[in-house]
């Protein structure tokens, strides 16, 4: 009787272990996450011993000893090598210390078992080879569903059977089975599950495209189909989207994404190559963090999805500085690990302060390639308080009147990009003045996405009958 580790599967091993599982260990060998896990070979032999003694019964009449058969079949000896094996798992640190193996051995025993009298229902007489079984060892599941490659749409399908999928893990997700579709050559049906914060493979099976209808009000988040949001009308004023958002927004121009200080290295490149994947026309903008002993590791990220990912549409914005020589410093440490301003790679200047909008002259000196001004922080420090929790449509005629007095017809003069930012530049004032002036674009929140992009193309239609 053969036992034999997943992740350890042979081209020899197919014929033994079938088609399905064989895939399987194949996505480990490709690099993709799948569970740890051993596959136990039926043992044939001894079944068709048992089947032997029933051999002078009338193939039509054996259901009518399923019973018997069943009772034969559990006096199956457990193996040695499932239990040693099974020891050697806990003796490695894997939490099976309350495993029953005798169970696990019933268990399987009763697979076999259902498997046989399926045959003998459907009187396939012929074809009583068992299919070798997955044992899983997984410690605690909190979300687990399927999915597969739609190739009528061209983008993966995701179903949740139990648990919530985060937005991050969604995306993650769909590129993984997009990525496995494409290795394993013949369409599959992915299980998954996530164990603790893993998101690991299971199980494989068959899929034809007939196998689902999938519609379109059934689909869940995680798939990339164009959104309801896709009906908005085109405007020449881009909109971007801060991260994070919950919805799959494929019409807007791009994202600003900003640091969580919480990540780590492996999460900071997950999350930025997932975006920079799942939105290959969009630009993604990575702000870099204020704090520069954080800086290195997140231009690493950056550096990494460009170069190992081959995610050409990232960019960089760099954090607030206070005079050009903190600018140039942080040009040079970037160049001196390779980034620097050249083909697709754009750098971002970062307007947050009046001092940055009156000396733009000099910072422009230094050189970047589009600018990024955050309206709200300009307006506080023009107001000298807090207006987070301040009514902003009346104050829109005082950060227009302070743009026009300093240095704003300059920033427009340098012909570089322009992007906007803030609940003040939403503000019909500031908006008009925005688009009057030749500004690219807006960085906005999803939850007024849809509202601001309307309401931009009926700006936008006023002031070409006006012009």
């Amino acid at each position: 009787m053969e036992i034999l580790p997943l992740k350890s599967l042979t081209k020899e091993d197919k014929h033994l272990v079938g088609l399905n599982l064989y895939n399987l260990g194949r996505l480990h060998h490709f690099g993709f996450p799948v569970t740890e896990g051993i596959i136990v070979v039926p043992p044939e032999k001894l079944v068709h011993q048992i089947l032997e003694k029933y051999s002078h019964i009338p193939k039509t009449h054996l259901k009518n000893y399923l019973s018997h058969l069943q009772a034969e079949l559990t006096k199956i000896p457990i193996p040695e090598k499932l239990v040693r094996i099974l020891d050697d798992l806990i003796n490695e640190g894997y939490k099976l210390k309350a495993l029953d193996i005798k169970q696990l051995w019933m268990n399987l025993i009763d697979k076999w078992f259902y498997e046989i009298t399926s045959k003998i229902s459907r009187e396939d007489f012929n074809n009583l080879k068992l299919t070798p079984q997955l044992i899983s060892i997984i410690s605690s599941v909190s979300v687990s569903g399927f999915g597969f490659f739609d190739d009528i749409r061209k983008h993966a399908v995701i179903k949740t059977e139990s648990g919530t999928l985060s937005f991050e893990q969604s995306l993650f997700l769909e590129n993984l089975i997009t990525h496995a579709n494409k290795k394993l050559l013949i369409p599959q049906i992915y299980h998954w599950i996530i164990e603790g914060n893993e998101l690991k493979f299971i199980k494989l099976s068959p899929f034809t495209q007939s196998t689902f209808q999938v519609k379109e009000e059934d689909r869940t988040r995680a798939i990339l189909n164009p959104h309801p949001y896709e009906s908005l009308p085109k405007t020449v004023f881009k909109v971007f989207i801060n991260f994070p958002f919950k919805q799959i927004h494929q019409s807007m121009d791009g994202i600003l994404f900003s640091p969580n200080k919480d990540w780590d290295r492996d999460e900071k490149i997950m999350h930025l190559s997932n975006l920079a994947k799942a939105y290959p026309n969009s630009t993604v903008i990575l702000e870099l963090p204020e704090k520069r002993g954080e800086l290195h590791e997140w231009a690493e990220s950056l550096l990494y999805t460009r170069n190992k990912k081959n995610l050409l549409n990232t960019q960089l914005l760099f954090p607030k500085v206070s005079n050009t020589e903190e600018f140039l410093q942080i040009k040079r440490d970037l160049a001196s690990m390779g980034i620097y301003s050249k083909g697709s790679l754009k750098m971002w200047f970062n307007i947050s302060s009046i001092e940055s909008l009156i000396n733009f002259d000099q910072f422009l000196e230094a050189g970047f390639d589009g600018i990024i001004i955050d309206m709200d922080q300009i307006l506080e420090s023009i107001l000298q308080r807090n207006l987070e929790h301040e009514n902003l449509n009346d104050k829109g005629i005082t950060l227009v009147q302070f743009l026009d007095r300093h240095n704003f017809r300059e920033i427009i003069r340098s012909s570089l990009p322009i992007l906007v930012k803030g609940k003040i530049a939403q503000t019909e004032e500031v908006l008009n003045y925005l688009l009057k002036k030749g500004v690219t674009g807006i960085i906005t929140d999803e939850n007024v996405y849809k509202s601001l992009k309307m309401h931009l193309f009926y700006l936008e239609k006023i002031t070409i009958k006006h012009s």
